[in-house]
């Protein structure tokens, strides 16, 4: 709880400080993503529930994310996570650097970030394609500890067919590297996903494939601390911006994955709602 106020403290402080600054753009978010387990004994439902925060300029950026992970039916904290990734805008590339804590009573988690990314422009000055690499440094602390190095470079191409009117798509495609030092177990998984994006709507449809444990996805805000593979997956997500500085999130994942604990392979899925306000 000590450090729960800690917190509570430190995060309007620093939003305090970064208003100061002028052409400051500011977002903020929050989120719900309630988790169900098929076919897998032993585990519970959880709940995870969250604040975004970003602030951003010509020159940096700065990402803030707390998390509860809750159990869904009696509400019990069962972990929190806290994190933050600053990113320094370079002429025609970005170096960000971060990390993650990931706490509960009996487990105690730090992840460190450092990655890059590089852009390419049309004659016109619109985004064509982008590249990069992020690379994470994880102390897991799950009864016996895990040093985990991964590696997940990455490239995204924007692009509009000549027979599409309107609107535009985007393709992302990541490659993770996953090398658990401590099991002596070297993993690889990929994903790709394909969004389409016609104001005010975006839907994006996406694929993973594994196997992988002890992941960082989606450039760090998503982190797997558990030994449990996930063998492959799918997932969708529709945002609608009811305002240029107003929109709202819903989607849907589902892994098919495989226990350690009680070898059998058992289904996770997810739904995700979230709201974001740019002030």
């Amino acid at each position: 709880m000590k450090t729960l106020k800690k917190i509570l403290v430190i995060l309007p402080v620093s939003l305090l400080m970064f208003t100061q600054c002028e052409a400051m753009d500011i977002t903020s978010g929050i989120y719900m993503i309630p988790g169900h387990y098929d076919n897998a004994p032993g585990k519970t439902d959880t709940t995870v529930k969250g604040i975004y925060a970003y602030f951003g300029e010509k020159e940096f950026a700065l990402e803030t994310e707390f998390d509860l992970i809750t159990q869904s039916k009696n509400n019990t904290l069962v972990q929190q996570n806290i994190g933050a990734i600053y990113t320094q805008f370079l002429p025609g590339m970005q170096i960000k650097a971060g990390g993650f804590y990931l706490f509960s009573p009996s487990e105690k988690s730090v992840v460190g970030i450092l990655g890059t990314n590089i852009d390419q422009y049309n004659d016109y000055g619109y985004k064509t394609y982008s590249y990069g690499t992020d690379v994470f440094l994880s102390i897991f602390n799950p009864g016996t500890q895990q040093l985990v190095v991964q590696a997940s470079p990455y490239s995204k191409a924007y692009f509009s067919p000549p027979f599409w009117q309107e609107g535009y798509f985007e393709w992302t495609g990541k490659v993770h590297l996953i090398d658990n030092v401590s099991s002596k177990k070297l993993l690889g998984s990929g994903e790709s996903s394909l969004a389409y994006n016609l104001y005010p709507f975006s839907v994006t449809g996406t694929v993973y494939l594994g196997p992988s444990s002890y992941g960082c996805y989606n450039g760090g805000f998503v982190i797997y601390n558990s030994d449990d593979l996930i063998l492959n997956g799918v997932g969708v997500s529709m945002t609608y911006s009811l305002s240029p500085q107003w929109s709202m999130t819903a989607g849907y994942q589902v892994f098919n994955q495989e226990s350690t604990d009680v070898p059998n392979t058992f289904t996770l899925s997810k739904m995700t709602y979230m709201t974001m306000v740019t002030f």
